[in-house]
């Protein structure tokens, strides 16, 4: 083993977590760093003269090494050996979403026909810290949200265009991690180029519909409550369909194709629900979609004043907890939104409410609609609770990586 990189002594606590398998070194279990590593180096982690593995340290981030081997691994000694296990790793996270069928593949259309689309990177759970990539179609989105990562941003973004031969690549590395890693924003384009209005059209689960790389949330578009649009579709079936906080409509959409009687989506972003309405209009039902701009809440309040009822509600609001610090306000919020949509359920309909952070979990989530319940005078029982897209896979160790419940309710 070669014994040239940067040395990372971590405390007792730190190495107990690590030979269990967690990926992270926190700045709090650092007891001394030998040689002077810079942003996003490749150091080795050391604990009472045992090896604990490699990472890539950030010097201004908590997280102050994300590992890439651990203490039974085979130690990854240079650049060279860590951009090779990064395109080994990359390429077992595209052969696994190909084997869950949510076809990656580039080839299987004509140029002129959209592909198919999926996440095809979640950092940590595929061994890739701080790399996110999202495909749609022939166009990837990518997020370096780690220091480690984006220091070697050109060397990952010709390691995937080799894995994946896109026909474009852009970069949305605009969010909060990057600030907690010292990082600057960065959005724009890498490769190639996108169509003039900027959206890009896929296939999902018999939809056609269209990512908004540079203007839209996250990476453009949200898969992962794909699954969870073909799994409830039966439920729908023959239903009126509420969607609160749809976004560009995907869930909804999915509803109304699996049978619902009708759909109504609400969202206060006037371009996400442009998407939605085209959405509709591409595969052909916008005879049964109404859209509504407003605040979801206040838009379900109004309907449940003149009366207006749903056999099936989604609520699916947007992460109103960042962090852990912000947990009480957003379960206030939460409660609020399970209030209003409980009003809204006709006696014997169903409720899908969901909450897309970790700090508010399925298991708040039933706390949150039993006190609903319990104001409104509704008799609920829980049916099932669901989770993120497999194509988000979760680390076993890291509850930050299951960060999305969905809680199907049956409403009396």
């Amino acid at each position: 083993m070669k014994d040239n990189l940067p040395i990372i002594e971590a405390d007792h606590e730190a190495a107990r977590r690590l030979e269990a398998g967690h990926p992270w070194v926190h700045d709090s279990a650092v007891k001394r760093v030998s040689g002077a590593p810079g942003p996003g180096a490749l150091v080795r982690v050391m604990a009472g003269g045992r090896r604990l593995g490699e990472g890539m340290f950030s010097p201004s981030s908590r997280i102050r090494v994300r590992m890439v081997s651990g203490p039974a691994g085979r130690p990854v000694e240079d650049e060279d050996s860590l951009l090779a296990e990064l395109e080994a790793r990359t390429r077992a996270a595209v052969a696994l979403r190909e084997r869950l069928n949510l076809s990656v593949g580039l080839q299987q259309s004509p140029r002129d026909v959209p592909g198919g689309a999926a996440r095809i990177a979640f950092g940590e759970s595929d061994g890739l810290p701080g790399l996110v990539a999202d495909l749609y179609s022939r166009t990837l989105v990518v997020q370096f949200l780690s220091a480690g990562m984006d220091l070697r941003r050109e060397a990952v973004v010709e390691m995937l265009s080799r894995v994946l031969s896109p026909e474009a690549v852009v970069e949305r590395s605009d969010t909060g991690n990057r600030e907690r890693e010292g990082l600057k924003s960065v959005r724009g384009i890498l490769q190639g180029s996108l169509p003039e209005d900027g959206r890009v059209p896929f296939i999902a689960e018999g939809l056609v519909l269209q990512a908004d790389p540079l203007g839209g949330q996250k990476t453009g578009f949200y898969l992962d409550q794909r699954d969870n649009w073909v799994a409830l579709r039966p439920l729908a079936r023959g239903r009126r369909v509420l969607d609160a906080c749809c976004y560009t409509g995907a869930f909804g959409l999915s509803l109304l194709k699996g049978g619902a009687e009708s759909l109504v989506a609400i969202d206060s972003s006037s371009r996400a629900l442009g998407l939605a309405g085209e959405a509709a209009r591409r595969n052909g039902l916008e005879g049964n979609a109404r859209f509504i701009e407003g605040d979801a809440g206040a838009v379900m309040a109004e309907m449940a004043i003149k009366g207006e009822k749903f056999g099936f509600v989604v609520l699916d609001p947007p992460a109103l907890a960042k962090t852990r610090a912000h947990r009480v306000l957003a379960s206030r919020a939460v409660r609020a939104l399970n209030d209003a949509a409980l009003a809204v359920v006709e006696p014997g309909g169903l409720l899908f409410t969901c909450s897309c952070t970790p700090w508010i979990n399925g298991n708040d989530l039933v706390e949150s609609v039993a006190a609903s319940a319990a104001r409104s005078g509704r008799r609920v029982s829980v049916l099932e609770v669901r989770g993120q897209s497999r194509d988000h896979p979760a680390h076993p160790l890291m509850p930050e990586t299951r960060y999305l419940a969905g809680l199907l309710v049956h409403v009396v």
